[in-house]
């Protein structure tokens, strides 16, 4: 017998996505964007280097119940999960794969696996800086059309060139998940979806 081929859409991708991480975090309401894989680095003051932070995975910037917005990284090297909560005093800043954000005396660095991944989750964080700075609650279609609409963020020539081609917590779960269960099964609906990363 033959396998069977799921004829999958973006749409149905986002949604199984979407209920993957509401099991994870109940205040979740919706993805704004994602990118496959990204590695977390994190500024050492006493060293002057990046260090690596042993988190690495598939990654989220999410709305959630309250109008906020959060950013995740489902940690495929260990069972505790990044969130940073996106505040209007926050910065970003791009270099080609590597996304610098820097918060309160904390400077991150996210690696992304795909430049035009990068590209789009920074127009897409400097778009929810924007929002939580000016206190709009935007619409879910209102925000995705910004975040499409370059004319509404901060873009510079490579993210042009890209598109032609907090505090950091443990994520509450409930006790009745399988935690590790559902992150196996996001990451299989990540690995094996293309159509949601492009």
């Amino acid at each position: 017998m033959e396998p069977i081929a799921l004829n999958r859409t973006k749409s149905s991708s986002a949604r199984s996505q979407l209920g993957v991480l509401k099991q994870i975090d109940r205040r979740i309401t919706s993805i704004m964007t994602s990118a496959k894989h990204v590695v977390l680095y994190r500024f050492d003051a006493k060293q002057h280097k990046f260090v690596v932070e042993h988190v690495e995975g598939p990654f989220f910037v999410v709305q959630t119940k309250k109008g906020a917005y959060d950013m995740h990284i489902l940690n495929q090297l260990s069972p505790v999960d990044w969130k940073s909560h996106i505040s209007g005093s926050m910065d970003v800043e791009r270099k080609d794969s590597f996304l610098f954000l820097r918060k309160d005396s904390t400077t991150t660095c996210m690696w992304f696996y795909k430049d035009h991944q990068c590209s789009k989750s920074e127009r897409c964080v400097r778009l929810a800086i924007d929002y939580v700075k000016n206190r709009k609650r935007p619409s879910i279609k209102a925000f995705m059309k910004a975040l499409n609409d370059s004319g509404d963020v901060s873009s510079t020539k490579n993210d042009k060139e890209d598109e032609e081609e907090g505090n950091e917590d443990v994520v509450e779960t409930s006790d009745d998940i399988d935690r590790a269960a559902l992150k196996r099964a996001l990451v299989n609906l990540i690995e094996n979806d293309e159509i949601f990363f492009e």
